[in-house]
């Protein structure tokens, strides 16, 4: 089964050792919430540690963006997925891509991938 993709969510894949890469498109004055959701590899009694996650984001050129778009400070656990405020990049530097980081209480670590479209 593959990834659920909604208006502002970067969902895991299915099984462990892989990830899904969703994308969606920020217009220039939107900012809003995207989550990486861990739902479908998180084990029963296995959380999110907040302290130990992390998202960063980067441009077309691989450059480092997490403070151009996204607030990585205000980072923060909901449920099995992590959340980050998320702003409006330049088409320019477009697609930008979103890496959600979860470390969990067994000491797994899973990644997400997203891309954001800049218009």
């Amino acid at each position: 089964m593959a990834a659920t993709f909604t208006h502002a969510s970067i969902a895991a894949a299915t099984t462990k050792s892989t990830t899904t890469l969703s994308c969606f498109v920020k217009q220039i004055n939107e900012t809003f919430l995207v989550y990486g959701d861990f739902s479908n590899v998180l084990g029963n009694t296995e959380t999110i540690v907040l302290g130990s996650s992390s998202v960063s984001a980067v441009d077309n050129a691989g450059s480092d963006a997490t403070a151009t778009i996204l607030t990585a400070a205000s980072l923060a656990v909901s449920s099995d997925s992590l959340t980050v405020p998320c702003k409006a990049g330049t088409a320019a530097l477009s697609p930008y891509k979103i890496t959600f980081t979860a470390v969990t209480s067994l000491g797994n670590t899973y990644i997400v991938h997203g891309l954001m479209y800049s218009e």
